[in-house]
């Protein structure tokens, strides 16, 4: 299992201190009848992945480029991601993009806890 994150063909080394997974329905339409019946039409289960990188100070030019292509203007981007069976590959879009500068030392800027929303385009899992 890699520690890294690979965007677009693109591998950078950056260490994932976190990767939070957090599956979710989908549905096309929950509804109760008069009878007090749910009826549900599941579309399917997408696993949205909160994901939070380490400290800048180890690979500068790698961190910004990651910070680059999280924040483009481009929508989708193919990702493959370690989750708790090895990894997923998936395409998805970014949300959620922060990080903090904590230190400027030669006027070279030090960033940490960079985050992000990963979420997928399709669902994982359909029924």
């Amino acid at each position: 299992m890699t520690d890294l994150i690979t965007i677009d063909g693109s591998t950078y080394d950056v260490p994932i201190i976190d990767v939070t997974p957090t599956p979710q329905a989908l549905e096309k339409y929950a509804e109760r009848t008069a009878d007090g019946i749910l009826h549900i039409e599941r579309i399917g289960v997408f696993d949205k992945y909160s994901v939070t990188f380490g400290k800048s100070h180890a690979n500068p030019t790698d961190y910004n480029s990651l910070y680059a292509v999280l924040a483009s203007a481009t929508v989708f981007h193919t990702v493959i991601l370690p989750t708790h069976s090895g990894t997923v590959t998936m395409t998805a879009y970014f949300a959620g993009i922060s990080d903090t500068l904590y230190r400027v030392r030669n006027s070279v800027k030090y960033w940490k806890g960079l985050k992000v929303n990963i979420i997928p385009r399709s669902p994982q899992r359909t029924p």
